[in-house]
Parts: C-alpha cells; sequence; structure tokens
C-alpha cells in the first residue's frame, strides 16, 4: 500500500483487551512531537492489543472515539462504493452518523453497544462496515473483528484515495452535541434502578433492546448498567450542548432517586 511508517514504542500485548483510553501527557507530546517533525498524514496511538486506535491529526487534534468515527464513517462511504451493505454502530454512537451515511445512500444499524454484537452484524451479512465509538473499526470485505493496523492502513487508502487531509476530513463533519454521565449504583440496585427507569420512560415508546432507549425529535438518551462495575450510565444527545447536558441529568437523576 506504499505507506512510510514510524513506529514508536511498538510493542503489543495480546493478553490486553483494554481499549483506548485517554493517553498519558508523555504518550501525547511524543506522538504530536513525531507527526510535527515527519509531517505525518496522521497520528495512531493503538491500545495494548493493538485492537483500537486513537487518532491525531496533522494539525495535533487528538480525536475523540465519536469524532473518529463519523470521519472513518465518511471516507469508507465516498471510497467504498463498490461494497454493499450497512453501516452498524452502536447504541451509544451519535446522530451524526446517520446523516453522513443519508448523504451517500448508506442504511445505518445499531445492533447493540458491544464489539461482539457489531462483530456479528458483519459476520451474518447485515453490514459490511462497524465502527465503535471507542476506537475499534471493522471493514467486513478485510477482516471480521477490531484491527488497529488494518484500521490505519485503511485510513491512508481512503484519504490517499480521496485526495484529502484527516483535518478536511473532520472540519467538513456534521455537528453533534452528546453528554455522557456514570452513575454510582450498587451491583445488587440495577435491576431495581432499571425497573424505574423503564417506569419513568414507560409513555416514550422506549427501546429496550438494551438498556433503556428513548428517542427525541432531536436526539435520544440510553441507560445502560455497566456489566462489571457499580455504575449506570447515562448517555444523551440533543441539538445543543446545554440540551443534551441536561438530557442526561434528567435520567441521571432517576437513577439518583432509586440508588439514594
Amino acid at each position: 500500500w506504499h505507506i512510510n511508517l514510524v513506529a514508536l514504542n511498538a510493542v503489543v500485548d495480546v493478553e490486553s483487551g483494554r481499549g483506548c483510553g485517554e493517553p498519558t501527557k508523555e504518550a501525547l507530546e511524543e506522538l504530536m512531537g513525531a507527526v510535527e517533525l515527519f509531517r505525518a498524514d496522521f497520528g495512531a496511538l493503538f491500545d495494548r492489543g493493538a485492537e483500537r486506535v486513537r487518532l491525531m491529526t496533522p494539525q495535533g487534534r487528538l480525536l475523540d472515539g465519536d469524532t473518529a468515527l463519523h470521519a472513518l464513517v465518511d471516507l469508507w462511504c465516498r471510497t467504498r462504493t463498490s461494497v454493499h451493505g450497512a453501516i452498524a454502530v452502536p447504541l451509544t454512537a451519535a446522530l451524526a452518523v446517520d446523516r453522513i451515511a443519508e448523504k451517500h445512500g448508506r442504511e445505518v444499524i445499531r445492533p447493540g453497544r458491544s464489539r461482539r454484537a457489531l462483530a456479528q452484524a458483519v459476520l451474518d451479512g447485515r453490514a459490511a462496515f462497524a465502527g465503535s465509538t471507542v476506537g475499534g473499526f471493522i471493514f467486513g470485505d478485510f477482516f471480521p473483528a477490531f484491527d488497529g493496523v488494518l484500521s490505519v492502513g485503511m485510513l491512508a487508502r481512503m484519504m490517499a484515495a480521496e485526495m484529502t487531509t484527516l483535518d478536511q476530513v473532520v472540519d467538513d463533519l456534521p455537528a453533534f452535541h452528546k453528554e455522557h454521565i456514570a452513575v454510582f449504583c450498587p451491583t445488587d440496585r440495577k435491576g431495581v434502578v432499571m425497573r424505574a427507569v423503564t417506569d419513568a420512560a414507560s409513555g416514550l415508546s422506549p427501546d429496550l433492546e438494551e438498556g433503556v432507549r428513548v428517542r427525541y425529535d432531536d436526539g435520544w438518551a440510553l441507560v445502560l448498567p455497566d456489566a462489571g462495575d457499580p455504575v449506570v450510565n447515562v448517555w444523551a444527545e440533543a441539538d445543543g450542548v446545554d440540551a443534551a447536558r441536561e438530557r442526561a441529568r434528567e435520567w441521571a437523576r432517576v437513577v439518583e432517586e432509586v440508588v439514594a
């Protein structure tokens, strides 16, 4: 694929399955310096298993998981026109994905939040591309699993095909406003909490496939207990920052009232 690659600390820990969290200040400075020094088209931070990746633009912008997903979806839609199939994203993905896909005549499905659900959607033919909000991407015509190295190669290839830069792609993406609140909840109270949330959403035609997801004219809200930690997660999206924050707080209060 004719990619000039500069590797820093290229050690893979295959025993680790943890995703890309916030990088350390040292790692971020090192990557930013390398991107500037080598005039790179982009920088990439891999998780320990090289399954997920965080992206940095030539201008030094470290992309959050949603923005990276939107950029990959946009480039995939533009360059993979010969590949037929939907785009699979998690329940927590912003509606900007739908707007990008609609512009290119693509369908978006939300099979669940786990990478297993995303991979299964590709394996059973419901989707040709899948992407998470934590740096994991699946290119169905190559390999039906998260692969950070493949994602970097495909990103470079798609940008070259479009003769564009990552900064240009990001600048042209639709705006989105999403909020996340993690509410402490003892494990033995999660069932009671989710029943209360279901009752609170009963008049709003909620989707109960995974957690409780409520749709609004300008967005959505999702309440979902963490599978391991004593936490109930609340996500919300709306037309504006304040509206998204207030929507998330509204559902967080429902959880807090039951836990208290």
